[in-house]
């Protein structure tokens, strides 16, 4: 797996993380067993902090990407 940090920004109680991974599905996943392929996503996560502890997180990424790589759903 490959996993870059391409950008992170902080303002009063809140972090943000731009990022995204390759990897090759070698186990399964979602239920389902491995395929072998190769995929990439990327996303965005926030966090919230209060005394220097993270109290909420919202995550965005390419879910249906992701599964449309992995042969699960098909356009």
């Amino acid at each position: 797996m490959y996993f870059q940090l391409h950008e992170e920004l902080a303002e009063g109680d809140k972090v943000m993380s731009r990022w995204s991974y390759i990897a090759t599905n070698t186990g399964e996943f979602l239920g389902r067993p491995a395929t072998n392929r190769k995929v990439t996503d990327l996303g965005i996560n926030i966090f919230r902090l209060e005394n220097g502890k993270i109290v909420e997180m919202w995550i965005a990424q390419d879910s249906l990407g992701l599964l449309q790589q992995l042969g699960v759903l098909t356009s």
